[in-house]
């Protein structure tokens, strides 16, 4: 189960994906499976950067873990890469993010935002404890990017990010904070919650 990511740890890109082959093939219908290829997918939306290949391992995803996680974020994911979201951002932009401490943080994390709830702007702020492929983004209650903050490549730190939400509604939102390694391993995925009151 772990060998993928020893894997890639060590820079064995074929490796880990054959290795994830073996998962799908050794424990189906399970947990690692629905990994393996979340990972395959993920692999090629942000590493090949393969909008083909990517959209297989979505469909994948959702002929067989229907309604899973993995199987919605790959859908929300390839839908915003393809355009084809309720509210396009485009494909791969990168957008700037403060740097705002320098010191190796010891974990990837993504704080509570402030203020929250706010209007009509709030900060978020992320760790990352290597240099990693990142991406912070807005999604509204039905699962829409209504705003990606930050993706890109960036190096160990501490970073801070501010959403104007000028032209949303009052609502909830979700911001999701993906973090991967320079090959592609998924290293740290989390959610906070945003409560914009106008």
């Amino acid at each position: 189960m772990l060998r993928p990511t020893l894997y890639l740890q060590e820079g064995r890109l074929s490796d880990a994906l054959a290795s994830y082959e073996e998962n799908l093939v050794n424990y189906p219908n399970s947990s690692i499976a629905r990994s393996a290829l979340y990972a395959k997918f993920v692999n090629a939306l942000y590493r090949q950067r393969d909008l083909s290949a990517a959209q297989s391992q979505c469909d994948n995803l959702a002929n067989n873990y229907s309604g899973t996680f993995e199987a919605r974020l790959a859908e929300l994911e390839i839908g915003n890469a393809r355009g084809t979201s309720a509210v396009s951002v485009g494909v791969f932009p990168v957008l700037e993010s403060a740097l705002v401490g320098s010191d190796k943080p010891s974990k990837y994390s993504l704080s509570e935002n402030f203020p929250n709830p706010f209007n009509p702007s709030t900060q978020l702020q992320f760790e990352i404890p290597e240099d990693s492929e990142v991406s912070l983004a807005i999604y509204d209650i039905l699962g829409r990017k209504v705003a990606d903050l930050v993706n890109g490549r960036h190096e160990a730190g501490t970073y801070s990010v501010t959403w104007n939400s000028s032209g949303a509604s009052s609502g909830v939102y979700l911001a999701r904070f993906i973090a991967w390694d320079a090959v592609g391993a998924l290293k740290h995925s989390s959610t906070r919650k945003l409560v914009l009151t106008k």
